[in-house]
């Protein structure tokens, strides 16, 4: 029979990941922190110097990378705004995101030093974005 399906129905997986999610987070608490077009950075001290330890879209987009020096990031990209890494903050919002999950699915670990969230199995997840998503 085409189109149904036989033994049990499949897993669904969804994986978020937030590649911005300091940048974004840190623009969201602080609206008035820094203008949009402002490139951001995040800084952490590894071995004695200042390095990025994130980066937004715009510092991304100009070059700038996890792992490089402040110093080298400010002499490609003199305006960009540095600000102190928030590892433990970040942590928390994935925290947070994950167990507001745990209401759709028994299974929501987050891996926080790189802002992934898996949920698992997303059935209910899937099958609510599907209905929402389905012409009319």
């Amino acid at each position: 029979m085409a189109g149904t399906e036989t033994g049990p129905s499949p897993r669904r997986y969804l994986a978020v990941w937030l590649p911005f999610l300091p940048a974004d987070r840190w623009r969201r608490l602080n609206p008035s922190g820094a203008p949009d077009e402002l490139p951001l950075v995040f800084t952490e001290k590894v071995r004695g110097a200042l390095r990025l330890a994130a980066v937004d879209r715009r510092a991304l987009a100009l070059g700038l990378t996890p792992g490089l020096a402040l110093a080298d990031a400010r002499a490609r990209v003199p305006e960009i705004l540095a600000i102190d890494s928030d590892p433990a903050g970040d942590g928390l919002f994935l925290a947070r995101l994950a167990e507001a999950c745990d209401r759709y699915t028994p299974w929501s670990p987050s891996i926080r030093p790189m802002g992934w969230c898996w949920i698992s199995p997303a059935a209910p997840i899937c099958s609510a974005a599907r209905r929402r998503c389905a012409p009319t």
